[in-house]
Order: structure tokens, then sequence, then C-alpha cells
């Protein structure tokens, strides 16, 4: 079937359920073969807080309205969650004409597949499904960039959803529930593992938190939308939007309320707010009370002849958007490299029991203080303590920039390694000898950034002055920490992509860059000659090299500027 023909399709169905899309908006072919959302006015400009269409509650797809609702425990976060509406999806997808959401489900890719998907099909031959020799060595290629990067965390994290977790899920409440349920009414006389996966993906790229009736769900024409960051409109569904995938909250002055009635969905009062009582009988799966709409809203002015993008998670960086939604950016702001406590002793070859010991009992310390955490200032090359930094603490952001708690850590093992300072070495006084090594830090940091407008090279001069103002010792405890993060940007970057990859300009090569600017401070930027000659069959691949080199480059530029550090020291004039 044509992208027009699915287009008419879902058009169709959305008329009689009752959505409704503004008139200046068109559904076309988008630039993956899929459906997106364009203006088609050539002079109409859709302003901002414009609803640009309204789809009601009864044509939303979740655990609680599809077919098989009575027989399907709901859940409302987390890996059940998605399970659940994956299963929800699943059985309407096997219902196919019998379907309420027929129209709707039409539209959807049958090509979908994530990262999730393709060790299980690169290892597991006898489980592919109809898979053309190209795609099955797209995959094996595309995992083989994906080594040693952030999606390679996720994808191998132990609270991250795996294909063995979906194949268990799958045998043991999927197949006997569709076995018993569904048997005699779907199209397909055998449940198949890789069509559930199929749902699951589409759930992982498509789906929305919408209410506490719902929960997680599939929303037809809103899950149109494509992604981009500064996104044009937005789901209104609460007053608490939440995005599962991030498992993050977001307050907003939503139209529809989240804190819908959980029994029938209602807005407004309804049977289910009676006493005590009469709350324990029976649930009863009413929509006669789903009277009000979810409505996608313009956030942003939408020019004409344009396509219309909403937002999967303001935060989402590219490992994450892979991951979830099986595409990356060219650039994206929210990229962050990351590390455990353990990895970073592992780089910096602190195996040693005593100081290893030492390092985490020390940190764990500082940890406990959020107060203490919170008083080290942002500088250029060093990010204070904010509210996306507190879950992972060591991280590299994508202006290269390191979490004040990742050097502090480092701080203290340079500190202790060298001992060079007294009251680094006491757990209780290392405290105030670590806001003082900062303080100096930024001094110099500062002075170093500006030997770039030096004319007359008096800037080394007044930076050895400096340097030789300070406390003995502490020179030499920050010389080292810069070297350990040098150290650790260098081993991450061997380890990122496949191996024996030339570096960046080899990925740059492959990916047809014309221009890679890298700075030494933190920046970066691509430019490519010509998308269309990148070969599309071998996206997954593409996306993966764009995601590892993107990564390389962050690396690159950090080590660059603390490098920098270390080098202007050296050069510095003594007094």
């Amino acid at each position: 079937m044509s992208t027009q023909e699915q287009i008419d399709i879902l058009l169709g169905w959305c008329r009689d359920q009752g959505i409704v899309i503004d008139s200046h908006l068109k559904l076309l072919s988008d630039s993956n073969d899929g459906i997106g959302v364009f203006t088609g006015d050539m002079e109409h400009e859709i302003p901002a807080n414009e609803t640009v269409a309204k789809i009601p509650k009864s044509a939303v797809l979740s655990a609680r309205s599809c077919s098989l609702s009575e027989f399907i425990t709901p859940a409302f976060v987390g890996r059940e969650a998605q399970l659940v509406l994956s299963l929800a999806l699943y059985s309407e997808l096997l219902l196919g004409p019998k379907s309420k959401w027929y129209g709707y489900l039409r539209s959807l890719s049958e090509q979908i597949d994530l990262p999730l998907c393709w060790e299980l099909w690169v290892n597991n031959p006898d489980s592919r499904p109809d898979l053309d020799p190209e795609d099955v060595d797209d995959m094996e290629d595309a995992l083989q960039w994906l080594a040693g990067t952030e999606a390679d965390k996720i994808l191998t994290q132990s609270n991250s959803l795996s294909s063995e977790d979906v194949q268990n899920y799958f045998d043991s409440v999927v197949r006997p529930l569709l076995g018993t349920h569904l048997g005699e009414g779907s199209d397909h006389a055998e449940f198949k593992f890789n069509g559930f996966l199929r749902a699951y993906c589409l759930v992982s790229s498509r789906a929305f938190m919408v209410d506490a009736f719902h929960g997680l769900a599939m929303v037809p024409i809103a899950d149109a939308f494509n992604h981009v960051q500064e996104n044009h409109v937005h789901l209104e569904v609460s007053s608490v939007e939440l995005s599962i995938h991030m498992n993050l909250f977001a307050h907003d002055d939503s139209k529809s309320e989240y804190d819908v009635c959980t029994e029938c969905g209602s807005v407004d009062e309804c049977p289910h707010d009676a006493s005590e009582e009469d709350s324990q009988r029976p649930n009863e799966r009413r929509f006669d009370a789903l009277d009000s709409d979810y409505e996608m809203v313009a956030n942003a002015p939408i020019p004409p002849l344009s396509e219309v993008h909403n937002t999967f998670g303001e935060t989402l960086s590219n490992a994450e958007l892979l991951c979830q939604h099986g595409f990356v950016l060219e650039a994206n702001t929210n990229d962050t490299l990351t590390w455990t406590m353990e990895e970073v002793l592992d780089t910096l070859a602190c195996t040693a029991d005593p100081l290893r010991d030492t390092v985490m009992r020390t940190w764990d310390g500082y940890r406990e203080n959020p107060e203490f955490m919170d008083g080290f200032d942002d500088s250029s090359r060093v990010l204070g303590l904010s509210d996306s930094s507190k879950e992972t603490a060591f991280f590299i952001n994508a202006d290269g920039q390191v979490s004040i708690q990742f050097w502090v850590l480092l701080l203290t093992i340079s500190g202790l390694e060298t001992k060079q300072v007294a009251s680094l070495l006491d757990e209780v006084e290392s405290r105030h000898a670590l806001q003082s090594l900062h303080s100096l830090h930024i001094a110099l940091e500062n002075q170093v950034d500006n030997l770039d407008d030096d004319e007359d090279n008096s800037g080394y001069q007044i930076l050895g002055q400096l340097s030789s103002s300070i406390e003995g010792g502490y020179i030499d405890v920050l010389k080292h920490a810069y070297t350990l993060l040098v150290k650790v940007c260098r081993t991450r970057k061997a380890s990122t992509g496949r191996r024996g990859h030339g570096g960046i300009e080899d990925l740059a090569d492959r990916l047809d860059v014309r221009h890679l600017f890298l700075f030494a401070k933190g920046m970066f930027s691509l430019s490519f000659s010509n998308r269309q000659s990148l070969d599309i069959r071998r996206k997954r691949t593409r996306y993966s090299l764009l995601l590892a080199l993107n990564e390389l480059l962050i690396l690159s530029s950090c080590e660059a500027s603390w490098k920098d550090l270390v080098e202007s020291l050296g050069h510095a004039q003594p007094s």
C-alpha cells in the first residue's frame, strides 16, 4: 500500500471517530517514507496557542479501551506500562478489520525496528522476520558502531528492557491471554513474537502518557507529528504532562485534566466519586463519561509550507532517541556522556584496594551533603550542580563541560595520588580544600582562556605569577586532575565505535561530511555535502555512525580544552 493510500484511509477513519484537524494542515509522506504533518497554505501562518487538532478520548487506544480490556490488568508507569500497551496494540493488530482502530492501524509502519531488535535478529537468524540481506548487514554494522556509546549503555543497563525480557513477557502473558480470548476472532491462527515485537517498537516510538485513566496510550494523529527539539506543537493532556520514556514530570498550564476518574475516565464529577463503600464495587469499563478531547496546541507560530513538529521529550539525547524512537538528530544539545564510579576508577587504574576504598568512602560523604556540592560555581569547563545532574553524577555535556561531581571526584583522586596537600588526605578537612582548589582552577581557567587575545605574550607572565602565588602543592593537584580528565576522554574515545576505525575524520568521510568544525573549547558542528548521497537503505548504520561521531567530537573538544590548561601552565613564565 502506498503512503498516500495509508493517509486517505487514516483521514477517513479520523472523520468517523470525530477527530478534527486544522484545515491548514496536511498529512503527507515525510523524508523517511512515513507520514508527517505539514502546513499547506502558502500565506497562512498558524499563530501560537492555536489548537491544531482535537482527538476525542474515545479514539485513544490503551489497555483500558482495547477490545480485550476486561482481561488486561493496566499498568501506568515504567517497563510494565510499555509491555501492557504493546499487548493491547498487538491484540488490535491481530483483529484486523474487526478492530475499532483498523483505519489507524493501517497507517502504522510495517518496517519499524529499534536497536533492541538488531542484536536479536543478527545473532538469531531463525528469529528474524522476512528481512533483506542488506538489512541484516545494516544492523550488524550499526551494532558495531554503537559499541562504547551511550546507546550501548542504555541497551545493556539492568533497568532497560531487553529482547529477552520482551520474549519472556510474550511467552508468559501475551500468548496465553490471546490464545484464550482472541484465538477465533483474529486474522492469524498463530501468534508470532515478531508481531508483538513490532507492537512494542511502535509503543516505544509513538505512545503518550495521557491521563490517570488511560495511562500510556496510542493517540492517533498526535503521533503523526515528527520530533525536533524546537517544536511547534505539543499534546495538552494534563496539568502534569508525563513522558513515560524519560520518567520525568513537566508541569504546564494544560486545558484537560490528568487527574480524571481512574474508573471511567471522566473529567467531571461522576458516580465513582461516591462513598468508599460504593468504590468497592467491581470496575465497570465505561466510556460514556469520556466527554473531552486531547488537543494538539501550537506553542510557537507555525510558518506556511513547512513540516509541523512535536517533541518526544525536550531533554532526550541522541542515544535515547535511537533506542526509544529509532532515529537521531544531526546535532543534539542534550547529548551527554556518562560514567559510573567504577568506570572512572577502572579507567584511571585506581585498582589498589586502599586507594579505591578511600575514594569511594570519601565520595559517599560528599554525595550525602548536597549543600557542599551546591557550593561550587560554574566555569567554562565545569557545570555546577543542577536538577538534571543529580541522577547521573559523572558526565560530560554536549558543550564539553564536566559535571561538578565528576570534577570533585577527579580532584579527590588527584589529591590522594599526589599527596601534595595534607588537608586533602583528611575526609573532613578536604571539603574546604576542594572548594579552594576549585576557586584557584577558575582563576587559572579565566587567565588561560584570555591568552587567545594576548598580543605581547604578557599573559603567560601573568599566568606564571598567578601560579607562583598559589600555595605549594595546589598547582600539582590541579595539573594532575587535568591530566586525569584528559586520560578519561582518550580512553573513552578509544572504546567508542567499531574497532580499528580511523577516528573522527574516518567517520566524517563515511557520513559524507563536507565541513567538520572542531574548536578547543567545547564547540563543534557538522555540515553535510549532500544528505541524499547517504544510502537511505543503511539508515541504521548512518544513525549509529552519527551518534558515535557526535560523542567522539564531544570527547575531543573536552580533551582539548583541559589539555590546553596543562600546556598553558607548562609554558607559564614563573615570577
